[in-house]
């Protein structure tokens, strides 16, 4: 499975994975490697800002986060506020 379809399996509460698992869906959680980088209640979800502008983790994290970002049409929040809702 391609990341974007990962991504959109995860706003739509299913489970996912990419072929390396870098990038998993639970159906709540998204999780890239052993970072969970974005959270779904309901229909509220939630994406943590691990890139460069936040707290950094990976190159291919901060990737995850920005795809998850363009698709979802969220911003990520701080990862102190994030860490809050997960």
């Amino acid at each position: 499975m391609k990341n974007h379809e990962v991504v959109n399996a995860f706003l739509e509460g299913r489970k996912a994975a990419n072929i390396r698992r870098s990038l998993r869906s639970d159906g709540n959680r998204l999780w890239s490697y052993s970072v969970c980088i974005a959270v779904r209640r309901g229909r509220e979800m939630a994406v943590g800002n691990y890139t460069v502008s936040g707290s950094y983790y990976s190159q291919t994290t901060s990737k995850h986060v920005k795809l998850t970002e363009r698709i979802s049409g969220r911003k990520a929040i701080a990862p102190i506020m994030f860490s809050m809702l997960k």
